[in-house]
């Protein structure tokens, strides 16, 4: 049954289809022209015939060849080309043997043979076709309608001729019969090479297969030639997503987390042009379950010699773990641990860039130093384990009131200190102090009991009272012990009076 589908198959197809067309493009194009030559040479000057006829068939032929010269290069289908030329062959072959059988003697039905010979050639079986019905439909016409003729033909010359016709035709039907035989042996080696080429795709799918379960990467591939994408199970399995929920670039991307698609598309497209030497990027992606993983990626592709990309090859390693571990870290360095408040490290390096910034753009800025009133009572009396507790709430309430840009930190102990800025007016600065006063009426639950703590705030102004950190800061910290002396529970702003 393989066998039989693979012979349908061969003879379906049109062998060397378009080089047959050419050839026998070519061959009529440049017939027909010579034979233009020769009607106008042989019957326009050496016989009486009707000179208007002679030249008009001349331009006839001239015309059919420029027709077959345009046809070898037309965008028609194949199978049209092919047929249009045999039935112009078919044509012309009748056309020649009528015309001139009774002035060209005995060898002018030789053309037919000669139009069969490069039908073999060009292995243009319709043509062949068309020219044998040709052929020998004129030469039984001619027997029939005239059995003498002036070459002194009888009948056993038409009985010769259609007898050589009859066995040229038997020669280039078992000639095409080879020819179709052979280009079936050549089909079973193609499909045979394309069976030993699934075998090793299928191989290497289990050695990629292989590859990717033994490591703890994920593997991805991508050929751009057929737009196919292959992940490896871990991979999948880190995601959650099934294989035919992410084929193509663009379901991969949609993945990426907001904050990192723009840089990691613009690294994958910089690669590509070759504008960089390697890629190799670090961003969250969006898992089944809905929560992001941070993945680092590094990516080769194969380019062909004009640099297009065909292939890409990518490993991804999830590193949610170590960036886990950064983030603890990070927050252990630069972040109070009881309360979460940026500590004093953090709080320093903000100012400093804050001044840098009001600095450059001419602004003010300002800082304030906090202290709460008492607190070393509330550690004596009940506990530093409640000294936490009233350290913690306040820092949250203080935090429910500092918003971007104003930056909260507590530097030690019960201080705390805020770069304000944003303000034009001091009356805003002063508003803003009175909401963080008023915040801390509220009692505060301590060891059942309501305990009503309040704080003690100092200001100073860059650049009126210092241009570095330690000057504002220190400045801030003098108005604060004036508002401690005032009273407490108030705030006050520096002047060099102080």
């Amino acid at each position: 049954m393989k066998h039989q589908n693979k012979n349908r198959q061969v003879k379906d197809i049109q062998i060397l289809n378009q080089d047959s067309n050419k050839i026998l493009a070519d061959f009529l194009t440049i017939t027909v022209l010579c034979g233009s030559v020769v009607n106008f040479v042989s019957r326009g000057l050496f016989t009486d015939q009707n000179k208007v006829e002679i030249l008009a068939l001349s331009i006839v032929l001239i015309l059919l060849g420029y027709i077959s010269f345009k046809l070898k290069n037309s965008k028609l289908n194949s199978f049209v080309i092919t047929h249009i030329l045999s039935l112009m062959l078919f044509f012309i072959v009748i056309s020649i043997i009528l015309l001139f059988e009774f002035n060209g003697g005995v060898t002018v039905w030789a053309i037919s043979l000669l139009c069969l010979i490069i039908g073999v050639v060009s292995e243009n079986k319709t043509a062949i076709i068309y020219n044998s019905v040709a052929a020998i439909s004129v030469e039984i016409y001619l027997w029939i309608n005239h059995p003498s003729m002036l070459a002194s033909l009888d009948t056993s010359d038409y009985i010769t001729r259609i007898g050589i016709y009859l066995i040229a035709v038997i020669i280039v039907y078992i000639v095409n019969n080879m020819l179709v035989e052979r280009a079936r042996k050549n089909f079973e080696q193609i499909e045979d090479i394309k069976a030993k080429n699934n075998e090793i795709i299928t191989l290497q799918k289990e050695i990629y297969k292989l590859v990717s379960e033994s490591t703890s990467d994920g593997i991805w591939k991508y050929d751009l030639r057929d737009n196919k994408q292959m992940y490896s199970q871990w991979w999948l399995n880190t995601l959650g997503y099934a294989e035919d929920e992410i084929i193509s670039m663009k379901d991969w991307f949609s993945l990426v987390h907001k904050n990192d698609l723009c840089t990691i598309q613009n690294n994958y497209n910089n690669y590509l042009k070759h504008n960089i030497g390697h890629y190799e990027n670090e961003c969250r992606m969006l898992t089944k379950e809905g929560n992001y993983l941070w993945i680092k990626a590094k990516i080769k592709a194969l380019f062909d010699n004009k640099g297009s990309p065909y292939m890409i090859v990518g490993a991804y390693t999830n590193i949610t773990p170590l960036k886990e571990r950064e983030e603890r870290l990070h927050k252990l360095a630069f972040y109070d641990a009881l309360t979460g408040l940026p500590n004093r490290q953090h709080f320093l390096d903000h100012l400093h860039l804050s001044l840098e910034k009001a600095a450059k753009e001419g602004t003010s800025l300002y800082v304030v130093f906090i202290d709460l009133d008492n607190f070393k009572k509330v550690n004596d009396s009940m506990g530093h384990l409640y000294g936490d507790v009233l350290l913690k709430e306040v820092s949250s309430r203080f935090n429910q009131i500092v918003q971007k840009p104003c930056f909260l930190g507590r530097l030690a102990g019960d201080e705390f200190a805020i770069t304000i800025n944003g303000f034009t007016e001091l009356h805003q600065v002063e508003s803003f102090i009175k909401r963080l006063i008023n915040s801390l009426s509220t009692p505060i639950m301590l060891n059942n009991t309501n305990y009503i703590t309040s704080a003690s705030f100092g200001i100073s102004t860059f650049p009126k009272d210092g241009n570095t950190v330690d000057e504002l800061l220190n400045t801030a910290d003098t108005a604060m012990y004036r508002a401690k002396e005032a009273g407490k529970n108030s705030f006050n702003l520096f002047n060099k009076a102080l």
